[in-house]
């Protein structure tokens, strides 16, 4: 099992088309998680991933101040780990529910 937090930031300047002026775009995230799996002739974990989330997005549009959010505030995810030979990883990752993602990615130890 294991317990996940993370938080996150993004800023961007943008402007209407045609315009000079730009407004502040700023994104925040605090993220919670847990993840339950189980490792199978020492190569192969599946596992599900159950996650938690939101944070302000603040924008300005024609001169007012926008407030946004996420649509959905949660995630359930289901992954498979493979540890390969020569200290390779491997992972797939899908989250059909809530927040919608699909995850591929590898990592070396040396």
């Amino acid at each position: 099992m294991l317990l996940s937090g993370t938080l996150g930031a993004s800023g961007a300047r943008t402007r209407q088309a045609g315009e000079e002026d730009t407004v502040a775009f700023n994104a925040f995230d605090l993220r919670v998680g847990v993840t339950a799996g189980r490792t199978f002739f020492d190569v192969l974990s599946p596992y599900v991933s159950v996650r938690a989330f939101g944070g302000p997005i603040l924008w300005q549009y024609r001169g007012e101040d926008v407030t946004g959010s996420d649509q959905h505030h949660y995630q359930i995810a289901m992954g498979l780990a493979a540890s390969l030979p020569s200290g390779i990883d491997v992972f797939f990752e899908g989250a059909p529910f809530g927040e919608r993602a699909a995850t591929v990615g590898a990592g070396v130890s040396f």
